[in-house]
């Protein structure tokens, strides 16, 4: 278990059973390094009167059992846009190592489209990406989600998801020419054709 700034309580990395499911020491290692990156990141978010919700599992888990859900692996939270954006102009100089605050502007080919808090001293890749080489910080980490406001009209509202889901899309075909992106492996062909598109295209699809 790495040195966290936050104190926790006694016996909180013991293995224990809630709700018929038993929660590991492992499990509660990562909790432990998860509630450091929140209270790190109260810290800075009252620090510049910044306002922030929980959200998804995380809020369920705060009511439903005082805590994390006991299956539940992470920490999702969100704000407003404003807030978000607030946010994202102060991390740079807030948050330290082995603080790090992870948006496609901080670190390239993250691709999340949202912020995410990590620690650097860990490691939490998820299982859809293990065999990938992805070169972004891969600490773990909680999640920001920014909310921005939709249109009430339904039709201008499916086109507008429609857009999004689109440039998603594309963004990550390009991403996966990138060896910003992804490392590639070996010198199998495709390894090889995406070192010649990378030095052909440049910053076009880094």
């Amino acid at each position: 278990m790495i040195d966290l700034q936050l104190a926790l309580p006694e016996g909180f990395l013991e293995e224990d059973e809630r709700a018929g499911f038993t929660v590991t020491r492992q499990m509660k290692e990562v909790w432990a390094v998860q509630l450091d990156l929140l209270a790190e990141f109260d810290r800075v978010c009252k620090k510049h009167h910044i306002v922030y919700y929980a959200s998804g599992g995380t809020m369920l888990g705060a009511v439903r059992h005082q805590g994390f859900i006991p299956w539940d692996d992470d920490i999702d939270l969100m704000m407003l846009r404003t807030e978000y954006d607030k946010l994202c102009m102060i991390a740079e100089e807030e948050f330290r190592h082995p603080y790090f605050f992870q948006t496609e502007y901080t670190d390239k080919g993250s691709l999340r489209g949202h912020a995410q808090l990590r620690n650097s001293l860990t490691t939490a890749i998820l299982s859809t990406e293990r065999d990938k080489h992805f070169r972004f910080n891969q600490g773990i980490f909680i999640d920001i989600f920014p909310l921005d406001s939709v249109t009430p009209d339904e039709t201008l509202f499916a086109e507008q998801a429609k857009e999004a889901l689109t440039l998603r899309k594309k963004y990550m075909r390009y991403a996966r020419w990138s060896i910003r992106y992804c490392e590639p492996s070996g010198n199998s062909i495709k390894g090889l054709m995406k070192r010649c598109a990378h030095a052909v295209l440049g910053e076009k699809i880094a």
